[in-house]
């Protein structure tokens, strides 16, 4: 059996298809596995060892990757965009596409009125966009939590002995938690290892931390996180990284909430939000500004409470 998995969009999807493709292998070893991504999926796929064969996207584009793809017995689509289906149609003699949930949560961010099915774990949508496609039993969901590995990667980094690794960066703004510096400052003051990850515009924090920001290729983040004691970021790609690497997360969700999908629900991950608002979520991506231009959600959320929760 020849299959392929589609996903070249965002670092953080991409890492969560992880998991269900490491269960598909599992429940088909047989079966000959090929990816289709961009450059960081390829980063993230290429020391799996249930993954046979990667194509880059970006790199080769739609023409190439056509030309290079092989015909196969499924294509499993977890992009479901035009590009990616008609991919699935040309390449696959069956082929199988992710229902998002999209409108879903678009709905939910407009009337705050949840339907069925609406907080499905994403994991579990790559599921039965896959496996459940091939009527197999959907498992827990710890069985589908992404599986990441460096291999035999090396880095040059040279990082302090059972340090704390901080991502306080996201993609919107509205994601990123305003007191970081100041949590930065706290766990150095308690004779914590910091290290500050992640890409921005460089930002100054506590000189006694470690500053990686935009530092790092995508092998040297996930060195630096499967390293680290403990991840406190935002709810962002590298939190999902750490989910896969097996390092404890402590995250902060301001505009975005479980109903999405995205949430790291496992026993060595904690997430900190402001429940008690009724304008959360307001964004099915974040956004980068406050429709209540009051931004509770991040700035109710106190430094002692994420040291309390850190603590535990």
């Amino acid at each position: 059996m020849k299959v392929l998995f589609i996903r070249y969009s965002a670092l953080g999807d991409i890492v969560l298809t992880t998991g269900v493709i490491k269960s598909f292998q599992d429940k088909f070893p047989e079966a000959d596995v090929h990816i289709l991504t961009d450059g960081l999926g390829k980063e993230i796929f290429s020391n799996l060892g249930f993954v046979k064969r990667i194509f880059d996207i970006r790199g080769e584009g739609l023409f190439g990757v056509l030309r290079s793809l092989p015909k196969y017995d499924y294509v499993f689509d977890f992009q479901s965009k035009v590009k990616s289906k008609a991919i699935s149609m040309l390449k696959g003699r069956q082929s199988f596409s992710i229902n998002k949930g999209s409108k879903e949560r678009r709905q939910f961010v407009k009337t705050k009125i949840k339907t069925e099915g609406l907080d499905k774990h994403i994991t579990q949508r790559y599921f039965e966009a896959s496996l459940g496609a091939l009527n197999v039993k959907e498992p827990e969901l710890n069985s589908l939590r992404p599986k990441l590995s460096l291999g035999n990667y090396k880095s040059k980094i040279q990082l302090p002995e059972n340090f704390i690794a901080i991502h306080p960066y996201a993609s919107q703004a509205n994601k990123v938690w305003p007191y970081f510096s100041e949590l930065i400052d706290e766990l150095i003051e308690r004779s914590y290892n910091v290290v500050v990850i992640g890409q921005s515009d460089v930002k100054r924090f506590n000189e006694k931390a470690i500053n990686l920001t935009s530092k790092t290729s995508i092998k040297d983040l996930m060195y630096v996180i499967g390293s680290a004691h403990k991840l406190v970021t935002t709810d962002s790609g590298p939190l999902h990284i750490a989910t896969g690497l097996n390092t404890p997360t402590l995250s902060l969700f301001g505009p975005t909430t479980e109903e999405f999908g995205f949430y790291p629900n496992y026993s060595d991950s904690v997430v900190i939000e402001n429940k008690s608002l009724s304008c959360r979520p307001c964004h099915v991506h974040g956004g980068d500004v406050c429709p209540a231009k009051h931004f509770k959600c991040m700035r109710e959320l106190t430094v002692n409470e994420v040291i309390r929760k850190f603590l535990i």
